[in-house]
C-alpha cells in the first residue's frame, strides 16, 4: 500500500512539475483568448500536405522537385566505420522516392556550385573535419584554420567576417567583432565603399550572427531574415528586408498579431519570435511563441490582410524553392520544442511540404 501511495505521489510531483514549465496545463489560460481567436483562421486543409517521416538535418532544394539533407544511416550492409553516420541523400518530392548518394556526414550547405559537409558529425569528440566541392565530383577536405562562418549564399566558407553577395557581384555583407554582451553590426555595401545599409542583430547568436542571405531566382533580388529575432534597421526593428540589385532596401515588419504574441510576459524565460518565407502566394511566418505559450506556435500563412494557421505544430522552415512555389519545414507533434536531428524524441519528426501555388 505504501509503495502504490509513493508511485501516486510521484505522478502527481511530475504533473505539477509539468504544469510549472508549460508542458501541460490543468485550465486554457495559456491558450488564445476569444479576442485572439479573432485575428487569426484555423485552416489547416487550407493547403495539401505531404508528410515524409524523416529525421533530417538542414534541408536545402536541389531543383525545384527535389530536396537534398542529411539522414541517419542505419543501412546494415554499410560499412562499420560508417554504421550510425549521417548520409546525404535526396528526396523527389512528387514520388517520394528517395536515393543514396555518395557523400557520408552532415550537409550543412548546398548550391548549384557547390556543397559543404561536415564529417564526423556534431557530437564525435575529436572534432569535425570541412569538405567542400561540388555535387557529383570528390570532395576535398579543407583546412578550417581562419574559417569564421560558412556563406550560404555560395555555399563557401568566409574568413574576417566579408561576404561578397554572389549574384550581386558589386555588393559584399560584413560583420563586426562578435561580443556576446551586445548587438553585433552588419554593413551592407558596395565594392567602392558607399554603405547600403547598416543593421543590428543580436550577438548571442554566435559569429555568423544568425542572418541568412536568399537569392529569390524569379524576383532577382535577395531576402535577408533573421532567426527568428528581430534585425534593427535604422532604428526600426523588422523580421526581414529585400535587396535590391541597385541597393534599395525594402522592410518586412513582423506580423502585427504575431508580433504582440511574442512579447515576453511574466514568467517567460525565452524570446519568442516570427521567422518569415516568401513565396509567390505571400508570407509563411514560423511562430515560436514565448513561454508558456506554445499552444500558440505554428505556421502562418498571411494573405489579402488575413493570417490563417495552416500548422499547428512545432515547426522549423527552410528556404522556398527556386521557382517560389514549395515550402519545406520541420514539424514536431505537440511540441515547442526542436527535436535535435538523430536526437531523444526525433522519431517524432515529420518532413513536411508544401506546393503553395496549387492551394486549396
Amino acid at each position: 500500500m505504501k509503495a502504490i501511495n509513493f508511485s501516486i505521489f510521484l505522478l502527481l510531483s511530475l504533473f505539477v512539475c509539468l504544469l510549472g514549465h508549460g508542458y501541460a496545463y490543468a485550465d486554457d489560460e495559456n491558450n488564445f483568448t476569444p479576442q485572439q481567436r479573432g485575428q487569426f483562421v484555423e485552416a489547416p486543409d487550407m493547403f495539401e500536405k505531404k508528410i515524409f517521416k524523416i529525421d533530417n538535418t538542414a534541408v536545402f532544394w536541389k531543383d525545384n522537385e527535389t530536396l537534398i539533407f542529411s539522414i541517419p544511416n542505419k543501412d546494415p550492409a554499410v560499412d562499420s566505420s560508417l554504421a550510425g553516420l549521417p548520409k546525404v541523400v535526396t528526396l523527389n518530392v512528387n514520388t517520394g522516392e528517395i536515393q543514396s548518394t555518395p557523400y557520408t556526414g552532415n550537409l550543412v550547405c548546398y548550391s548549384d556550385t557547390q556543397m559543404v559537409v561536415y564529417y564526423p558529425p556534431y557530437g564525435e569528440r575529436h572534432g569535425v573535419s570541412t569538405y567542400v566541392g561540388k555535387f557529383g565530383q570528390a570532395l576535398e577536405k579543407i583546412d578550417q584554420k581562419g574559417m569564421s562562418s560558412l556563406n550560404y549564399d555560395a555555399c563557401t566558407t568566409v574568413s574576417g567576417g566579408v561576404v561578397q553577395l554572389k549574384y550581386f557581384d558589386e555588393t559584399s555583407v560584413s560583420s563586426g567583432d562578435f561580443d556576446p554582451t551586445s548587438m553585433r553590426n552588419i554593413q551592407l555595401k558596395k565594392l567602392n565603399g558607399e554603405n547600403i545599409a547598416s543593421l543590428q542583430v543580436p550577438a548571442m547568436l554566435g559569429p555568423s550572427g544568425g542572418i541568412f542571405m536568399l537569392y529569390i531566382p524569379y524576383l532577382g533580388k535577395y531576402f535577408f531574415r533573421h532567426a527568428p529575432m528581430n534585425i534593427s534597421w535604422n532604428g526600426q526593428k523588422v523580421s526581414a528586408f529585400w535587396l535590391l540589385k541597385d541597393g534599395t532596401i525594402e522592410l518586412v515588419p513582423t506580423q502585427p498579431f504575431l508580433a504582440s504574441l511574442a512579447q515576453v510576459r511574466p514568467g517567460s524565460t525565452l524570446p519568442g519570435g516570427a521567422m518569415p518565407t516568401p513565396t509567390r502566394v505571400g508570407y509563411f511566418w514560423d511562430f515560436t511563441p514565448t513561454l508558456p505559450n506554445w499552444r500558440k506556435q505554428g505556421l502562418y500563412y498571411e494573405h489579402d490582410g488575413t493570417l490563417y494557421r495552416v500548422d499547428d505544430a512545432s515547426v522549423h522552415s527552410y528556404p522556398p524553392s527556386p521557382n517560389g512555389c514549395r515550402i519545406v519545414y520541420s514539424r514536431v507533434l505537440g511540441s515547442m520544442w526542436p527535436v535535435r536531428p538523430y536526437g531523444p524524441g526525433s522519431d517524432r519528426r515529420q518532413l513536411i511540404v508544401i506546393d503553395v501555388c496549387n492551394g486549396k
